[in-house]
């Protein structure tokens, strides 16, 4: 239809075969020609200046265009774009969501476009909305639930947060009021939650505090709870090994010993930087344990172990936290060389001892000792810092060597190091030292010359040389073909004539034919003199019946060194006992002799000899003495069998006549036997018999021809009666062999006819009796004792003696064997 251009409505009517009738559902309208007509948009909520405290907002509006129909709606703030919608439904509600609105006032409208060719568009009015968020965030706390009592000091809290306007900025865990720590990073959800370790015995309160994103920032605080910490106070006790120092490859053995009092270990915990890193549940107390870790980065690190025990409340514990470094090595080994220094000389052996050090962030893999460019000898057991040796795996022989120390690594990439370069110089030969005599001396012609030689290898002889014989000039007169290194040798020279200027020195050959004189000539000047007085005697002054001694070395000297021996004469009244080793003289006087005499005394050394002068001696009248008594047996002696032997031994100036022996055997302290005797010394042993155990006191009486007499000292001798048991049982026994063994009984034989024996028993450990006969033919096991079964048998001997019951025993342990080399 061909219809002028303008705005149209139509509609459709209908009729049937009968006559009904009816219309379209709507009236609809077009436009005929160019749409110039932009969509209606009219907004529905929130009214102008709405304020909203929870930063979403729901726009709501209806869009309509009478000619074209609706292609998209987009909401503006502030004419700026903030979202665009193409699902739009005319003349019905739409809406735009928007959260997380700041504070602030907003200025919105809707604005439409149309689907006609010429895209009308339709805009709203302008509308404010005020945004003002108030809503704290909403905290719930989970666990752990009020007055929970905690065993170890690790707790986890637990919460839930949520807020419906800006979202949650951050929570924070207070303990007993103070703050713990923050979680910057919440979760809106149940599945946050706090972990603090090592908590102290005690008690607690808590609480979970959160901020909101809002410009307002609206806080919370949760509900307040309590909890107990109980924790068993005996921890394992930690001891940290390494590492505390610099790592150079980046894999790390951590070693530690943990050992605990009351428990075993269950498992520990390694944490480096304060992270948890990695377990070990299978632990050896006090034995070291390790975690291994590859491949650290460079850096610097810190350490720590924590253990737990098995008790009911796995008690734990903390180490120390050490730190170490991890430098990855990519220098060489640094080596110091000692010894020897720069072209030394090496005059003492063939086998050099090269000392030197190294160092390197590494451990080292080997060192290895190089000698005029080639390698002699490499070493792999290699401790940095400390002094290494290295000798040489042959002989040097005489000449020079150039030598270095080359050293590898274990890093990574191996690194090789190097020392300087230096020369040692080999000169071999023997090392003669003089010793004694000195340098010049003086002697009588008989003399010790004395040397020390040493080498780096066997000595074939030494000789000495000496100018003694004019005629032939310088001689070798003595020669040791049996020379020890190192060990003082000498050549004893003997009867150089008086006046003699004696030349000496000694050659030495080792078994490369080396030689080495000593380092200088040696003089001795032969002048023998005799000994001398070094002053005069005192007089010697004693009483009657004595002695006196007199020390004859302090008066007489040779100042040649030369031994000294000693003669005197002999008056008829004084005897003279001289020991030439210490040079002590003991001069005895006559019994009952007083008066003046002297004696003069001679030295001798080995050619000459000196007379004192006349020595006045002089001895005390002191008149008659007392006997002089010796006793035995010692005081409080232990006597077995009753029979005693007591000894007095008497001496005196006059006759002893009568020795008397007195006891209180009896009871009373009295005579118990006497015997006369004739001479100056006596003695006399007395016999007592058949005495009972018990305590007994002694002593003895002595009368001399001249009416004085004297006592000895009151002794005691302990009786105790005892018999001995012993045998020859073996320590073990082969099975199923059959051998003899016997018991021995062992006493006095001063018993033999007052003691008398009872039963000997042997019992097992177990208390049972085997016999109480003679032991000799008696089977002593059972038969039920098997292989590697041991006994202990107790073997009893009852006796008595004069009336009165003994018993004695000993213990012996025997092993049934297999075969006699068995164990």
């Amino acid at each position: 239809v061909d219809i002028p251009d303008g705005d149209y409505i139509w509609n459709c009517l209908a009729y049937d075969n009968e006559s009904q009738l009816d219309w379209g559902s709507s009236n609809r309208s077009f436009r005929e020609g160019i749409d110039s007509d932009t969509p209606s948009v009219i907004l529905t909520s929130p009214i102008n200046s709405t304020t909203n405290y929870e930063g979403q907002v729901l726009f709501d509006f209806n869009a309509s265009d009478i000619s074209s129909g609706i292609t998209n709606c987009s909401l503006y703030f502030n004419n700026t774009l903030n979202t665009t919608s193409s699902s739009i439904s005319e003349y019905s509600s739409n809406y735009f969501l928007v959260s997380g609105l700041t504070n602030s006032d907003y200025l919105w409208r809707i604005e439409c476009t149309d689907l006609s060719t010429e895209s009308n568009k339709g805009y709203s009015e302008n509308r404010v909305v005020s945004v003002i968020d108030l809503t704290a965030p909403v905290i719930s706390i989970d666990e752990p639930q009020n007055n929970t009592i905690d065993l170890n000091g690790d707790v986890t809290f637990s919460y839930g947060v949520f807020d419906d306007g800006y979202g949650v900025d951050n929570c924070s865990l207070f303990i007993n009021g103070a703050l713990n720590q923050t979680n910057n990073f919440i979760t809106i959800s149940w599945e946050n939650k706090f972990d603090v370790r090592e908590i102290t015995n005690g008690n607690y309160n808590w609480y979970i505090y959160c901020i909101d994103k809002s410009p307002n920032r609206n806080e919370n605080m949760s509900v307040e709870r309590s909890f107990v910490v109980n924790i068993e106070t005996i921890a394992p006790n930690l001891t940290l090994i390494s590492p505390n120092t610099i790592d150079t490859d980046g894999n790390i053995t951590f070693k530690y010993i943990v050992v605990d009092l009351n428990s075993s270990i269950s498992h520990c915990d390694l944490y480096i930087n304060n992270i948890f890193n990695q377990s070990n549940t299978n632990i050896t107390e006090n034995s070291v344990e390790t975690f291994n870790i590859y491949n650290l980065v460079e850096s610097g690190y810190n350490w720590y172990i924590n253990c737990f025990d098995n008790t009911l409340y796995q008690t734990r514990n903390k180490s120390d936290t050490w730190n170490f470094s991890v430098i990855y090595d990519r220098a060489p080994p640094t080596i110091n060389l000692l010894y020897p220094q720069d072209r030394a000389t090496i005059t003492h052996t063939k086998y050099v001892n090269f000392i030197y050090n190294v160092n390197d962030a590494s451990d080292i893999s080997n060192c290895s000792l190089i000698i005029n460019g080639s390698r002699n000898v490499t070493l792999t057991n290699i401790s940095k810092g400390v002094t290494q040796h290295l000798t040489t795996t042959g002989p040097l022989y005489n000449g020079e060597y150039s030598w270095n120390i080359s050293c590898t690594d274990n890093s990574d990439t191996p690194n090789i190091g190097n020392s300087v370069t230096r020369v040692v110089i080999m000169d071999t030969k023997p090392n003669v030292t003089l010793n004694t005599p000195p340098l010049t001396t003086f002697s009588d012609g008989t003399f010790n010359l004395t040397y020390i030689v040493n080498d780096d290898d066997i000595l074939r002889n030494c000789s000495l040389y000496h100018n003694i014989s004019i005629a032939r000039g310088w001689v070798s007169n003595l020669t040791n073909t049996f020379v020890q290194r190192n060990i003082p040798i000498n050549f004893l020279v003997k009867n150089i004539p008086d006046d003699t200027i004696f030349v000496w020195n000694i050659l030495c050959y080792d078994k490369d034919y080396y030689t080495s004189w000593g380092d200088e000539n040696r003089t001795i000047v032969i002048n023998n003199t005799p000994p001398v007085l070094t002053g005069n005697f005192s007089p010697l002054v004693w009483d009657e019946d004595n002695y006196t001694v007199i020390n004859l070395s302090m008066n007489f000297m040779d100042i040649d060194g030369d031994q000294i021996s000693y003669t005197s004469t002999t008056p008829p009244t004084i005897s003279v006992e001289i020991d030439n080793l210490t040079g002590i003289a003991h001069l005895y006087s006559n019994k009952n002799w007083f008066g003046l005499t002297n004696v003069t005394f001679t030295a001798y050394d080995d050619t000459e000899n000196t007379t004192s002068e006349p020595v006045t001696i002089v001895v005390n009248k002191i008149g008659d003495t007392a006997p002089k008594i010796y006793q035995n047996p010692q005081n409080n002696a232990l006597d077995t069998d009753g029979y005693l032997f007591l000894s007095c031994n008497v001496s005196d100036d006059y006759n002893v006549v009568n020795i008397s022996l007195y006891t209180n055997i009896s009871g009373n302290w009295q005579l118990n036997q006497s015997q006369q005797t004739f001479g100056d010394e006596s003695t006399i042993t007395f016999n007592i018999t058949e005495l009972s155990d018990g305590s007994y006191k002694w002593n003895c009486l002595a009368h001399d021809d001249n009416g004085n007499y004297s006592w000895g000292e009151n002794r005691s001798v302990d009786v105790g009666i005892m018999a001995d048991i012993s045998s020859d049982i073996p320590r073990f026994m082969v099975n199923n062999v059959n051998i003899s063994s016997y018991v021995l009984i062992g006493y006095s034989g001063f018993l033999n006819n007052t003691l008398n024996l009872g039963n000997l028993t042997i019992y097992e450990s177990d208390g049972d009796v085997y016999f109480n006969e003679n032991i000799s033919n008696s089977n002593i096991f059972d038969e039920n004792f098997t292989i590697n079964n041991s006994e202990m048998l107790n073997i009893t001997l009852d006796y008595y003696y004069q009336g009165k019951s003994y018993k004695t025993f000993t213990n012996t342990t025997i092993k049934i064997k297999e075969c006699w080399w068995c164990d």
